[in-house]
């Protein structure tokens, strides 16, 4: 990822699972930990740990998924469809680092992630949630024409998944100028085998009670042209959210952290700063 004094860590979560885990080790600055989505890996938020402002004055810290990247890869279907795992990835790497009020950055299948953390361990130790386009409310009118190359990602043909998996690389990265992230997601998309990824398409999202009473700074990043996660998302959010705000980016698709970076790390940098 071309980032100085970066840190490569196994941290193993509650249930034994090892987790890949990136650090710029500046343990004495607030804490940003960037929590991925579905077929990604860490290397997603390379712009990010190569913004010379985030990386100076945070301590940033990004894993992979169970199941994704690096990290382990169970192969029974408990260690992805039982939220207490996941939120126990994230308890580990907070302890691991002794980490007290964390802001989170979560991107799709990462707010799941969050969400689950929220359900078991509460909001005791984070300090503000930053959702990009993420996965949070079970509700159908959300979801947007690229969900069609979703449901191809699991599909028992190994053809119609690689058809699937360039067509959803080609469609993230449409507005983003960066030659090294679409073969980066084609690889990512490759190291997640067939089962995990169903899985983690069989479990339940069920967290409108957990967003109600979460009474956190929420910092909403949504593009309008999003095919995944339609924009109503955000708009949903913010009546669950009674602390939340909403930055829309207009030309912007799934991934705004990567097509618009220089503004979304700005935009990030003063949220974690003002909060």
């Amino acid at each position: 990822m071309g980032v100085t004094k970066l840190h490569e860590l196994r941290i193993a979560s509650l249930d034994g699972t090892e987790l890949a885990v990136i650090s710029n080790g500046k343990t004495d600055l607030p804490p940003i930990i960037f929590v991925h989505g579905t077929c990604s890996s860490y290397k997603i938020w390379h712009q990010q740990f190569n913004d010379s402002k985030l990386n100076e004055h945070f301590h940033l810290i990004a894993f992979d998924l169970r199941g994704h990247g690096h990290s382990e890869k169970p192969k029974v279907a408990e260690f992805y469809t039982e939220g207490e795992r996941w939120a126990g990835d994230l308890f580990s790497i907070f302890e691991y680092f002794n980490l007290r009020k964390v802001f989170i950055v979560a991107w799709s299948y990462g707010g799941r992630v969050v969400n689950d953390y929220l359900k078991v361990f509460g909001k005791s130790m984070l300090s503000g949630i930053n959702f990009i386009a993420a996965g949070t409310l079970a509700t159908e009118s959300v979801k947007g024409p690229g969900y069609a190359v979703l449901s191809a990602l699991y599909d028992e043909s190994q053809t119609v998944r690689e058809n699937a998996e360039k067509r959803f690389v080609t469609d993230l990265t449409q507005n983003v100028a960066d030659d090294y992230i679409a073969n980066q997601m084609l690889n990512d998309l490759s190291a997640v085998p067939l089962n995990v990824r169903i899985f983690m398409r069989n479990r339940r999202m069920d967290y409108e009670d957990v967003l109600a009473k979460l009474d956190l700074p929420v910092l909403l990043t949504h593009g309008k042209k999003d095919l995944y996660s339609l924009p109503l998302l955000a708009e949903l959010l913010e009546v669950h959210l009674p602390k939340a705000s909403t930055s829309w980016y207009k030309n912007d698709g799934h991934i705004p952290f990567l097509s618009s970076p220089n503004r979304f790390n700005n935009e990030l940098a003063k949220f974690v700063l003002t909060v």
